[in-house]
């Protein structure tokens, strides 16, 4: 009994369900069934009783209609048919008795008898018949012998009359036997129905209240946990059904609501602590919201700022980067001058300096695509202006003029004394556009800020010089790229119209790739679609915003001529249309600016583009004792966690030495190589072991699985469950 309370336990609530109504419904069907018997018997002695009475009837009548065409023979001619019409008769009922002789029956005396008595008759009365026939044929009648016949065709009629009468009260016999069963077993099913339908009522009502009850007691506790009781018993109901987890759901809810509730009340305090500060930083956001370089100020400590870019300096310095360090002197420049706020109006030759430091970054940036032109008088070096005038407007030729130009961009900037004051001209050859496209976005609300806040800073003060921006298309000449001359284990192609992120990205993708890999780099999609049909690629990263064509057009072009090519997507913009627009494209995936090189390498990862094991690169130098030593110390410590301080004390070195250190040695941060080792030895327990994934984590440094999740994912593009699943496949 235990055993099947147990099994009843661990049932779910739609088997327990079944369970019942199979009790119920199989002996039903069981009593049904026997009583469909019963009917089909009793209709099947009927069927014989009425058959039976069928085949008397048929003979009587026959031999009925015999003895009277016996008698009409008394006054028939010989030429007529009655002779014949008596011979069809007789033939009528020998078919008729021999279906009655031939019938099976349940062996009743009586019955059996009469037949035997009737047969012996019939032969008899067959043969003086004949005699009788033949002497009719011959014109002779035998008075002596039709009397006989007469006489024994009345024993046959009598005869039958018996036996159909013994027929009829063997039929009202069984008729009797079978109302007599009938009744007893209908007795008997109603007793079965009644007693299987109390059984299934108590069941079904203890099937009920093991379900309701359970209900009743959560939903009371639901209630006490909303009027805030949330130290309540636990339920256990020792069920391991759809009730018994409903019921441990229920628990660890109630715990949860419970801490949250007191994490939330500990936090209260320390809010309204925090409201007064609040208060004032409001009163401090709108005091710095009046004006946009005011605000610049509040979020920018200039301190802290120029300290930091004389540190870059320096620290360019001693690495021998002249051009760093000229860069980093040009931006804590045009900082400088944006965080100036005594002014707002300055003088055209320093206006001309910002522009100078500015046009040195731009051709950093662009490298060889737009060239500058400066032609300024020194006459109109005291002339005084709205300070950040022309750099926006510099700007604004890069931005829109030079888009569409892949090379030969030229932006020339003149300064000219006039009578009436000084006069500034700035050109480009940029694509420009017509004036209804500029009444076009202005009735679509695209609106220019930085112009119009120029022109209406101008016409504030009429005595300010003039200013005048036009466009002048031109068409840039087509580069080739540089082609290697031997074969290589990989083809990389790289579109980017940045030179310095093209040669960055090119130097990243070496790293990764080894020295066999061709890796090639155009500056447009047209360049990018040529280079891609003469090289044929295996992988193409591909920047989006380019001139000539850009990168999703260039990208559909080259998934159509080789679909088995893997195309990236480059772009600064994590925007939905960007990423649909690029899977239209052909594209396999795309990487956000600014990546790094752990988003490379999880890409190259999942194309199965990285080699699987690629030593990690120490200066050079595979003997390196730096690497050895800490090779040593990463194994035995990365499942715990470590810090750059604590790595860089084990090495005996400071944080800030240990740091440049190792990224010189591994060319690599120490963080971007830990998150890596430790991603590998994931993936060496995921496939050599079947521990759960928290525990992997757990092993591999991480306290969090939710981040070890997120981690690997960008590492690898597919959480640790998905890989281990692939692996398996």
């Amino acid at each position: 009994m235990h055993g099947v309370r147990q099994w009843w336990v661990r049932l779910s609530i739609l088997h327990k369900a079944i369970v019942l109504s199979c009790a119920f419904v199989i002996p039903i069907l069981l009593v049904v069934g026997l009583l469909m018997n019963d009917f089909y018997d009793y209709r099947e002695k009927s069927d014989d009783i009425l058959s039976e009475y069928a085949r008397c009837t048929d003979y009587m009548n026959a031999m009925e209609q015999e003895n009277a065409l016996l008698g009409e023979l008394t006054f028939a001619a010989p030429e007529s048919d009655t002779i014949d019409k008596y011979a069809d008769a007789v033939q009528d009922t020998a078919s008729a008795w021999e279906r009655l002789r031939s019938a099976e029956t349940d062996g009743s005396t009586q019955s059996e008898v009469l037949k035997q008595v009737i047969d012996r008759t019939m032969k008899s009365y067959r043969v003086r018949q004949e005699t009788f026939i033949a002497q009719l044929h011959d014109g002779t009648f035998d008075a002596v012998n039709y009397e006989a016949l007469r006489t024994q065709g009345s024993y046959l009629t009598q005869y039958t009359d018996q036996l159909t009468a013994a027929f009829l009260m063997e039929g009202r016999e069984g008729y009797l036997v079978l109302g007599q069963r009938g009744t007893s077993q209908n007795m008997v099913f109603t007793i079965v129905a009644a007693i299987g339908s109390v059984l299934f009522a108590g069941a079904m009502l203890y099937y009920a209240r093991s379900l309701l009850l359970p209900v009743q007691q959560m939903s009371r506790g639901a209630r006490r946990v909303a009027d805030g009781e949330y130290d309540i018993e636990d339920f256990n109901f020792a069920r391991s059904d759809e009730i018994g987890m409903l019921a441990d759901s229920f628990n660890h809810l109630k715990h949860q609501i419970a801490r949250t509730i007191h994490a939330l009340e500990s936090e209260a305090q320390l809010e309204k602590s925090l409201r007064q500060q609040e208060s004032e930083a409001a009163r401090l956001r709108q005091l710095i919201e009046q004006s946009r370089f005011a605000q610049l100020q509040s979020q920018i400590n200039p301190h802290f700022l120029f300290n930091t870019l004389q540190s870059v300096a320096n620290m360019a310095g001693i690495e021998q980067a002249t051009v760093t360090g000229d860069m980093v002197v040009r931006l804590a420049n045009f900082f400088r001058y944006t965080l100036d706020h005594d002014d707002s109006v300055v003088t055209l030759d320093r206006e001309l300096a910002l522009l100078r430091d500015y046009i040195s970054l731009q051709e950093l940036r662009f490298g060889e695509r737009i060239s500058f032109e400066m032609n300024c008088d020194s006459r109109c070096a005291a002339c005084e202006l709205p300070k950040f005038t022309l750099q926006p407007i510099v700007e604004n030729s890069i931005v829109h003029g030079m888009r569409s130009r892949s090379a030969g961009g030229r932006i020339r900037i003149v300064t000219e004394s006039t009578p009436n004051g000084c006069r500034i001209q700035i050109t480009d050859n940029g694509g420009g556009f017509s004036r209804s496209k500029m009444k076009q976005n202005t009735a679509e609300g695209h609106r220019s800020i930085g112009l119009q806040n120029i022109a209406g800073r101008i016409a504030v003060r009429r005595q300010l010089p003039h200013c005048q921006l036009s466009r002048i298309g031109h068409d840039s000449p087509h580069h080739t790229a540089h082609e290697r001359g031997r074969a290589y284990m990989l083809k990389v192609l790289i579109a980017e119209d940045e030179p310095l992120s093209l040669q960055n990205l090119s130097g990243q993708m070496r790293d990764l790739l080894g020295a066999d890999a061709l890796i090639e780099g155009v500056a447009n999609g047209r360049e990018a679609v040529e280079r891609a049909r003469q090289i044929q690629p295996q992988l193409v990263l591909m920047d989006i915003e380019m001139p000539v064509m850009n990168g999703l057009d260039a990208a559909a072009i080259i998934h159509k001529a080789m679909p088995e090519t893997h195309i990236v997507f480059l772009t600064a913009f994590d925007r939905f249309d960007y990423a649909v627009g690029a899977m239209r494209a052909g594209g396999t995936d795309y990487l956000v600016k600014p990546f790094d090189s752990a988003q490379i390498t999880a890409c190259l990862r999942k194309l199965n583009l990285l080699p699987e094991s690629r030593p990690a690169v120490c200066g050079g130098k595979p003997g390196n004792t730096f690497c050895t030593q800490f090779s040593v110390w990463l194994e035995h410590h990365y499942m715990q966690d470590v810090s750059l301080d604590q790595a860089a004390e084990a090495m005996g070195m400071s944080s800030f030495y240990f740091s440049r250190f190792f990224r010189t040695s591994y060319n690599q941060t120490f963080l971007e190589y830990l998150t890596a080792y430790r991603i590998d030895r994931a993936v060496e327990l995921l496939q050599q072991t079947d521990i759960p994934v928290r525990e992997i984590a757990v092993r591999v440094g991480y306290t969090d699985a939710n981040y070890f999740t997120k981690v690997f994912k960008r590492h690898l593009g597919v959480t640790p469950t998905e890989y281990r699943n692939h692996n398996a496949n």
